[in-house]
């Protein structure tokens, strides 16, 4: 354990976890009663959620500013149950929530834990409040695709609470096999299937119903020695990291200048990109460039998409539901001669559509 926080190089304590979902469940385990409730966005990744199910609690969801795919505080507001213990706050695409220090004043109030999920927003930094510091517990990934891409690991961090113990309970949990490992590989490109698909029919309904039992090992296990020094030591490229990504999102907006103020999203200053994001009107607009990205096997994304069928939820999240048919995103740190080509083809696409 360390004794302090190493992203914001401030007092704190530390514990070196497997992947953000085991911070999130070593943390829910302070509150945990069965049936006991934790408010999420309608479109937080699906494996923060899974450790709600694994500690017999309920996940309630809220939903989102359209613009941002952040919550704000009228969305929590108005979500809140009886009987809800926790709340698991992301900052979507290394974009802070703008809100929070409302929202944890709120959680005090009434005594709900707050987790800060910063999965996606390591480095990040906000002027009203100290982003990663606000929560009673805060969770970062390193693990694929997210800010530091280290491919493994995460970290809990807390600067309420003494981690002794959790470190312990991390201790306690199984070691990954193979098989963990290729059926979360599978559930992953499954997913996508279904989703792509549509997933409110009976089948994927089943589907999604028994598969949390069949990830749970490879979602929920423990980090052996030699990673945990590996995660630590790989930390020190988060700056020049950080400075990459935000050059990367400057090359995207330099070269589509009038396409991206049409189509903007926003991060606001001292936000970490996770990924050059677009807002596009226009849904045919939307399908040809992705349609025409995959043909040339260009990376291409529409995350993150609502999740709460998977959990057999079907109220309507109409922010939640905007901000999903209409965001595209693009990874940043690849070659700049693919930045270029997706450039590209965005371009040409919104000719196509001016011609005809």
């Amino acid at each position: 354990m360390l004794y302090y926080d190493p992203i914001k190089n401030v007092d704190g304590q530390c514990i070196p976890v497997s992947r953000a979902a085991v911070g999130i469940y070593l943390a829910l385990s302070s509150v945990q009663t069965a049936q006991k409730k934790v408010l999420v966005p309608a479109n937080i990744c699906y494996a923060a959620i899974f450790p709600i199910l694994y500690l017999g609690m309920k996940p309630v969801f809220c939903d989102v500013s359209p613009e941002s795919g952040n919550v704000t505080y009228d969305t929590v507001s108005r979500a809140i149950e009886d009987e809800m213990v926790a709340m698991i706050i992301p900052h979507m695409y290394g974009n802070p929530v703008k809100d929070l220090m409302s929202i944890a004043a709120l959680c005090k109030n009434k005594g709900i834990l707050l987790i800060e999920d910063c999965a996606s927003a390591m480095g990040a930094t906000q002027p009203d409040y100290t982003l990663g510091c606000v929560g009673d517990f805060t969770v970062y990934s390193t693990g694929y695709s997210k800010t530091l891409d280290l491919g493994f690991g995460g970290l809990l961090i807390s600067h309420c609470f003494a981690l002794e113990e959790y470190e312990k309970m991390e201790r306690m949990l199984p070691c990954v096999t193979e098989e963990a490992e290729e059926n979360l590989r599978f559930f992953s490109s499954l997913y996508r299937l279904i989703r792509n698909q549509g997933g409110r029919s009976t089948i994927p309904q089943m589907i999604y119903k028994g598969l949390p039992n069949c990830v749970k090992l490879g979602l929920i296990h423990s980090i052996d020695e030699n990673k945990k020094e590996s995660l630590i030591h790989g930390l020190c490229a988060l700056p020049q990291t950080i400075i990459e990504r935000r050059k990367a999102l400057t090359d995207y907006q330099k070269q589509l200048t009038d396409i991206h103020e049409k189509n903007k999203y926003c991060f606001s200053e001292g936000a970490v990109p996770w990924r050059f994001n677009m807002l596009i009107d226009d849904q045919e607009k939307k399908k040809n460039i992705i349609r025409r990205c995959i043909s040339e096997e260009l990376p291409v994304s529409d995350w993150y998409p609502v999740v709460t069928h998977m959990f057999q939820e079907y109220s309507s999240f109409p922010g939640a539901i905007w901000h999903e048919k209409h965001i595209l995103n693009f990874p940043l740190l690849i070659m700049p001669e693919k930045r270029k080509r997706i450039c590209e083809i965005i371009k040409s696409c919104y000719v196509e559509n001016e011609v005809e």
